[in-house]
């Protein structure tokens, strides 16, 4: 993944107190933390451009399901 960790918060999405969120065919990822019902997305999804929409809005729909609120950090 060292192709597409580009962003200055890269460095970030790999802490061990992330959880991570996979595109359907797991080309590309974003990093996440839950805190007091809010998930904080850090910095921008890992992964080929072409698939960040669509993985956003799957996480946002995720996201949803479980009454979070989000917060994206990038």
């Amino acid at each position: 993944m060292h192709a597409w960790g580009a962003d200055t918060l890269a460095p970030f999405v790999l802490r061990s107190d992330k959880a991570y969120f996979f595109s359907e065919d797991e080309a590309a990822f974003l990093a996440y933390r839950v805190i007091g019902g809010v998930a904080i997305v850090s910095g921008d999804p890992i992964g080929p451009p072409d698939h960040a929409d669509a993985l956003v809005g799957r996480f946002v729909a995720h996201a949803r399901e479980r009454d979070w609120r989000i917060a994206i950090l990038g």
